[in-house]
């Protein structure tokens, strides 16, 4: 997992006439936030079509997700039996997407079978390229983890 820089830095002080009686100065970074919202929600017999916009600090982009009435009943038994909707599961696959360094930019078409499908994708894909993120996302929808 990368590390993250901090959001407040502390500085030595600028004067340097009493450089060891002066106290530090404190500069806080600003940070831009992640935000995800559900454009659209079909439900059909076998689980959910989920358009999901992603701001992920300066870019943004749109995003289909399909998750299986199954695959979500899984993940809710895995997690004891935690109340868990398919958008707010769809808001946490595209978290743990993101913190695991996962690029959000558009890309046209499939490149190639090895590379993650970003802009359409089932959330069972995720289980084949992230080992663990069952366990992640049960834990999260355990918690009622914010996003």
């Amino acid at each position: 997992m990368r590390k993250r820089k901090p959001a407040v830095v502390v500085a030595p002080p600028t004067d340097s006439t009493d450089a060891d009686s002066a106290a530090p100065v404190i500069v806080v970074k600003k940070t831009s936030k992640r935000s995800f919202t559900i454009q659209s929600n079909f439900e059909g017999n076998g689980g959910h079509f989920i358009d999901i916009s992603v701001q992920n600090f300066d870019k943004s982009s749109l995003h289909t997700v399909i998750i299986s009435k199954e695959w979500l009943s899984e993940l809710i038994t895995l997690a004891g039996g935690a109340t868990c909707t398919a958008e707010t599961l769809t808001k946490y696959i595209m978290f743990y997407l993101l913190d695991n360094g996962m690029k959000i930019d558009n890309t046209e078409g499939m490149i190639d079978a090895a590379a993650f499908p970003i802009n359409y994708f089932s959330a069972r894909q995720v289980k084949y390229f992230y080992e663990g993120v069952e366990e992640t996302l049960a834990d999260w929808i355990k918690e009622g983890k914010e996003v």
